[in-house]
């Protein structure tokens, strides 16, 4: 994953992300969604590589990651479900080899983007289904009806204790499984959280660089519209003495930079030439940028649990 720099291509789906989701100015989980910025392409060598010609093969052998992802999502979701201190005899022999490996093939798939919106969610509901588990009902996909399933098996469990006892059946309901970050890890599990948990950071990183892209896309196409609407009127004008046209005339005579500058210099007032409509529509973003860098985000919530 590009962490120095992104490269986002200025197109319609661009245009449509947005800080936040919906209304209510909640951070919406990273990793899932809309993400227009280009990254390396996967390339494959095919699997025959005898041949009798002099053909050089410079890429790895093709890989079913349609496959790999779906076995290695199971065992992780075996090894959550299954796995912790409390087990004796865990896979692998000890936790370390039971997660280390699993979570590692887990975020090489995630940078190299094979992972659908709904496997992501799937992942974070495993990390910690009590923090990344409050999606709106219709958009949990995969993640919530693994919940779902999990919790029908244990209720369906209990109520067949119950008559093996002689009581009667009960269908009360079970509090949410444990996620990952709620066991007992070694510290090299820690670590290699630490490592998937800073990968979710850089999406959410990157999700705020696209949202700032699309608004200042169209906020200057906004902005030049209006410049060239009231340049048409002044040419248009007739009864202005000079001093008023050089006066009216200036912004336009400046170079690019100091044009923005007159355009953004809001504490003018009256003398600023951007509309107010425009103003709003800034300073409304400025808040939303605000409000969705000062808040501490749950993935670094998650970080320093695991520090300490």
């Amino acid at each position: 994953m590009m962490n120095n720099e992104f490269i986002i291509p200025v197109t319609d789906e661009t245009r449509s992300i947005k800080l936040f989701p919906d209304e209510s100015k909640r951070h919406s989980l990273p990793g899932v969604g809309l993400s227009t910025s280009l990254k390396p392409r996967v390339n494959f060598s095919p699997v025959g590589i005898i041949n009798t010609t002099r053909h050089q093969y410079l890429y790895s052998p093709q890989i079913p990651l349609g496959i790999l992802k779906e076995k290695a999502i199971s065992m992780l979701t075996e090894a959550v479900q299954g796995g912790g201190s409390h087990i004796r005899d865990p896979v692998g022999g000890s936790l370390e080899y039971q997660f280390v490996p699993i979570l590692k093939l887990i975020a090489t798939l995630l940078i190299m983007g094979v992972l659908t919106s709904d496997e992501v969610r799937l992942i974070l509901l495993l990390i910690e289904p009590n923090v990344f588990g409050e999606a709106k009902e219709g958009e949990e996909g995969s993640g919530g009806e693994l919940v779902m399933v999990r919790e029908k098996e244990e209720v369906s469990k209990n109520e067949e204790k119950a008559v093996e006892a002689g009581e009667e059946e009960t269908k009360e309901s079970k509090p949410t499984p444990k996620g990952l970050l709620e066991k007992s890890l070694p510290e090299s599990v820690k670590r290699q959280m630490c490592e998937l948990l800073h990968y979710f950071c850089d999406c959410e990183l990157q999700h705020r660089i696209e949202s700032i892209v699309s608004f200042s896309d169209r906020f200057v196409s906004k902005l030049q519209y209006n410049q060239k609407f009231r340049y048409n009127e002044l040419m248009l004008a007739l009864n202005m003495s000079a001093a008023v046209t050089a006066k009216k005339t200036k912004e336009f005579r400046s170079p690019p930079h100091e044009q923005i500058n007159i355009l953004l210099n809001f504490s003018a007032g009256e003398d600023c030439p951007c509309p107010e409509e425009i103003q709003d529509e800034l300073k409304s973003f400025h808040e939303e940028l605000r409000l969705h860098c000062g808040r501490v985000p749950l993935l670094a919530q998650q970080l320093i649990c695991i520090s300490v």
